[in-house]
């Protein structure tokens, strides 16, 4: 893969880009961890500043959270 800046974006479009695709709102802090946690590239522009794969954050794929409940309620007795 090249390295042009075409294909790498900031955190705030990243974050646009996957809030589109999966219906609910996606945070750039939430994007950060995703490249912390390796399952999107990022590359370091200067100490502060990371650009993301643009590639990656198109294909993440999100999982369906489960509405399944773990557990009863707690009741006082």
């Amino acid at each position: 893969m090249s390295n042009t800046l075409d294909e790498w974006i900031n955190a705030h479009d990243a974050a646009e880009m996957m809030s589109q695709k999966s219906g609910h709102t996606i945070s750039p802090d939430y994007v950060r961890l995703l490249s912390n946690t390796g399952k999107i590239r990022s590359i370091a522009i200067d100490g502060r500043t990371k650009l993301y794969c643009k590639v990656d954050v198109q294909n993440y794929t999100f999982r369906r959270k489960s509405t399944r409940h773990v557990g009863g309620t707690a009741s006082k007795g």
